[in-house]
């Protein structure tokens, strides 16, 4: 089971030699996560999720602050999922969830459970991974001036 990961890296200003078409996928992730490591940084990702039964995609914004281990993700889409929140501290994790009207903390228990369905783990959430270093790179495409690069969780 694969689950692939688009980042759409928005938040990139772009320069003559990133524009390249021909540039290497895994130094457009080095790049943007040397430029995304500041205090604090807001990214929106697509999540495809793929499985034998079903395929189903997530929209997502996430708000990172490095002091102080901070992080924030809201899901856009799929509707029915609108509005779920995660919020980590440190190495807590809270989860929100519009439909019951109440947060609910991520245990240690819970920490390896799907996260969304996904091949992501809640733990994935919390610990500090690398696009560069925990994933493979392939590139897709340059649209509206935008690198669309397909991230493969390496085993």
């Amino acid at each position: 089971m694969k689950a692939t990961f688009l980042a759409f890296l928005l938040f990139i200003p772009l320069s003559a030699q990133s524009n390249s078409e021909n540039q290497n996928a895994s130094e457009i992730i080095r790049i943007a996560e040397e430029k995304q490591r500041g205090d604090t940084a807001i990214t929106k990702i697509a999540v495809k999720i793929e499985r034998p039964r079903f395929t189903s995609s997530i929209l997502l914004e996430s708000w990172d602050a490095r002091i102080g281990k901070k992080s924030f993700i809201r899901i856009l889409e799929p509707e029915k999922d609108r509005g779920v929140t995660f919020l980590k501290m440190e190495n807590n994790l809270w989860n929100f969830i519009p439909k019951i009207g109440r947060e609910i903390r991520i245990e240690g228990s819970m920490l390896q459970d799907s996260w969304m369905g996904s091949d992501f783990s809640n733990d994935d959430l919390v610990r500090s991974s690398s696009l560069f270093t925990d994933y493979t790179h392939k590139y897709l495409k340059l649209k509206n001036d935008n690198h669309v690069i397909e991230l493969t969780p390496k085993p």
